[in-house]
Formats: structure tokens, sequence, C-alpha cells
């Protein structure tokens, strides 16, 4: 197979050889230079890659322009890789390899940047002579508080299942070997672990199971219905996740359980009930009615309600013949503080009036002062309100 005529640049040759390569490179910088050369989609495929690769061999070239033996000659000169590198325009990194590949790389001790002990770099960049001094001065670097004398995190690898520890508390895993097989990467060929289902298994293994996931979203399956519901992964991360169904369930077991309570004071109903506070009989309206109405469910609140614990958390005495309606009696309704006439009706929505009668303590609990007889006074709400814990108060 024939191409025809070469162009005349080319001396006849489509193929790089010694023979024409300074013409091969002439070409090339005039068609870089110029702007008569014909596009590319006007020249043979063979010439496109030929002149491809004569610009991967200059670039190769450019690279490689200094040679290990040039390198080794430049350090002992100057007497280390930065100057040697610095005086010849390449990176320290080039030095150090070439002193690495020839064996004139010496032991290097270099002094710790955090804790100031010698030990021997592995590397040029080597600061840190451990892991823990270098996670302490980032830190402090950052202004994130550390303690240096902390102890390690005492943790088990998700891989190996080893006990091992950390002064990270966000480390999981044991060794190097672990960490490539925990974070999976494509070229080394190992295997990865679905870090995805460990969290979730964790968060909400209690209610769901893992089954599969995608870039954005995430399925599980209920271990209580066994069906299979799909969440996003920020849904599924802050907030708790409940299954459709069995929230449905749930919601009709509390309607039956209502409905069931609802029947059971209808049944109720038809049979009379005794008061608990005045002991009047009364039809109840729903289960479990104590009081046939709300003034004798607030009297019952009132009456001496936290006086026992309040005397146990001041040590004082408390007599437990002492209640809100026999002061009441015995002191015919009237207020000891302002000398008028207490109204026990007036209940404003569930709450106490200014004119409610209330039991007050002379000497308040606060001050050492005792729950008995000659002790406590009746007294409307507003002046044992204004009263508080004084003494003296008139």
């Amino acid at each position: 197979m024939t191409y025809g005529r070469s162009p005349a640049p080319l001396g006849g040759c489509l193929q790089p050889c010694r023979q024409h390569q300074f013409t091969h490179r002439r070409f090339l910088d005039d068609s870089i230079a110029t702007t008569r050369v014909a596009p590319e989609s006007a020249m043979p495929s063979v010439v496109v890659a030929f002149i491809g690769r004569l610009q991967r061999q200059v670039i190769m070239e450019k690279k490689s322009k200094y040679t290990d033996a040039e390198l080794i000659d430049a350090y002992k000169k100057y007497g280390s890789q930065t100057d040697a590198g610095k005086a010849l325009g390449v990176s320290q990194t080039t030095v150090y390899r070439a002193l690495k590949r020839n064996g004139f790389l010496e032991p290097r001790y270099v002094k710790c940047a955090y804790c100031g002990k010698l030990f021997l770099a592995k590397q040029i960049r080597s600061s840190y002579c451990s892991r823990k001094c270098k996670d302490i001065s980032l830190r402090l670097a950052k202004g994130i508080p550390c303690n240096p004398n902390a102890e390690p995190y005492h943790k088990i690898c998700v891989v190996c299942g080893k006990p091992f520890d950390s002064f990270r508390d966000t480390a999981v895993t044991c060794s190097h070997e672990c960490a490539v097989t925990y974070h999976w990467r494509p070229n080394n060929g190992s295997i990865r672990i679905n870090t995805t289902e460990i969290w979730v298994n964790q968060k909400h293994g209690d209610s769901f199971e893992y089954v599969s996931h995608t870039r954005k979203y995430i399925r599980l399956r209920c271990k209580c219905c066994n069906n299979i519901i799909e969440r996003s992964k920020s849904t599924i991360r802050r907030y708790n996740t409940e299954c459709e169904y069995c929230k449905e369930q749930k919601e009709l077991a509390e309607a039956r359980r209502k409905m069931l309570s609802f029947l059971t004071a209808l049944t109720e109903s038809k049979t009379p009930k005794k008061c608990v506070c005045c002991g009047k009989e009364f039809y109840s309206e729903y289960a479990n009615q104590k009081y046939c109405s709300d003034k004798c469910r607030n009297k019952r609140k009132c009456n001496g309600k936290g006086y026992r614990s309040r005397c146990r958390k001041y040590g004082v005495y408390y007599d437990s013949s002492v209640t809100r309606t026999k002061v009441i009696k015995r002191d015919h309704g009237i207020c000891q503080i302002c000398g008028k006439v207490c109204n026990e009706h007036d209940l404003r929505w569930g709450t106490l009036g200014p004119d409610f009668p209330t039991v007050d303590h002379i000497i308040p609990l606060a001050k050492g002062g005792s729950h008995t007889w000659d002790n406590v006074q009746c007294a409307c709400a507003i002046c044992n309100s204004d009263k508080r814990d004084l003494l003296g108060y008139a």
C-alpha cells in the first residue's frame, strides 16, 4: 500500500530514523513557527502520528537534560540537595532520586519540629518523628485544643477486627494494608468494603437492613414489615427514618385504642361513680375519670401537694394532718394578711385567681419554718404571691 509522494520537507521518509532526524526536527520547528503548513485535517494520518511522536520525544529530552552523574557531582560540589537543585534548575526531589538510585544517599538525621528529638528521616520532607507529634503540631497550628499527654484511643479495626491504639479519634484501620483495603483504589486490585452499609447498620440497624445504594439514594428493608424503602443519603444521615406502612399501622392501633377507650367510657357512664374530692356521685364522660368537675380537680391538686417534698428539701418538720381545706375552715376563709374574705370559686381557665384561698407559712419553709398548725394561715393567692419568702410581711 502506497501513500503517494511524501511532502518535500520530510525527505521522502515517513518513519523516524537517525538519517533524517535533523530534517525531521527542523520540519517540526518550522511547522510550529510558520503558518503556511496545511492543517491536520489535510495531512495524512501517518504524518500526524509521526509529528506527535517527535513532540513527545523533545519533551522527554527536555525533562531529563541532566544525567545522574551530573546531579551527583553538583550534590558533592554544593553539599546539599536544595543548593544543587537550585544551581541546575531542577527540583530537590530530582537530586534525591538520583542519589538514591546510585547508592550515594547517606542516613539523614533530622530534629523533630515538635518535640526536638533526633530521628532518622526516611523522606526528604520528614519533619516529625512520629504521627503523634505531627497530629499535635497540626492541631495547634489550626487552633484546635488538644492535650499532648492524652492517652491513645482503643479501637478495633473494621477490616481485620484486631484491636489497636491510635491518637486520632477518627481512625478506623490498624495498618496501611487495612487502610488500602478500606479505601478502595481501582489500580491496586483490592476488595472494596462498603462503608455506606457500615454506618447505615450502625445508625438504623435496629429497624432496617441495608439493601443497596446509588450516588444519592439508599435502599433499606424494614425488619418489621419486610418492605423496601428508598431515601436520600442526607435524610438518612440527619433524621430518624420510619417506614410508611409501619407508621400507618401505629396510627391505626392508636385510633383503635381511642375508640376502645370511648366505648369503655360509654359503658361506664351508665353506672355512677364517686368523686374523689367531694364524694358526690357522677356519670363519667371518659374512662378513668375520678373527679366530677374541674373545680374538684383543681382543689385536689392544690390541697397540700408538694409540701412533703419541700419540707424534705429544706429539712423541716412536716405534719400530715395540716391540709388546705382544714386551714381554710379554721380561719373561716379570711385572708390573714389583707383581711378580706377569699373566694373559693375564683378559678380562671384552670388556674388560681387573685382571691382564691391558699395556705401561707408564717415563717417560710426556706427560712426554717415547719409545716405545722402554729406556722400556717389562710391567705389569698395574690397576697401569698407578693409575700414570697419574706419574714414579717404585712
